[in-house]
């Protein structure tokens, strides 16, 4: 994409990034079809260039060093915007974990005991 050059994704199970609009500039191939590629890119051809253009300017949009920060932000916004637990629960969520075990309860109750020295109070 970087290179302007269009991309030939031979995967069955690939999953692509949302937003990019990967069918203006990419060539799915399904992994039996490995062999028909060099007639494939022959008859796509006439398109390469145009193809080629699109990768550059997706890849401007999506991946370049200018907005790479600020795409990897957005999607960390989005995964904390979709979580499913928040607060006490996530926690109580956790602790249904640790008093399943009671050597991971006595190792919970020990960092406990050793941030109440240190802080001077409980943190749950």
């Amino acid at each position: 994409m970087k290179t302007g050059r269009a991309c030939i994704i031979l995967a069955d199970e690939w999953i692509p990034n949302e937003g990019v609009d990967w069918d203006a500039f990419a060539v799915f191939v399904p992994e039996k079809d490995v062999a028909e590629i060099p007639a494939l890119l022959e008859r796509l051809k006439p398109r390469a260039a145009e193809m080629g253009q699109r990768a550059r300017a997706e890849w401007e949009k999506w991946f370049s060093e200018e907005v790479r920060f600020h795409r990897v932000a957005e999607l960390c916004l989005d995964m904390l915007a979709q979580r499913k637990v928040h607060g006490a629960l996530r926690r109580i969520y956790h602790l249904r974990y640790i008093v399943s075990s009671p050597s991971d309860m006595r190792r919970y109750m020990i960092s406990k005991k050793y941030l109440y020295k240190l802080y001077g109070r409980v943190f749950w």
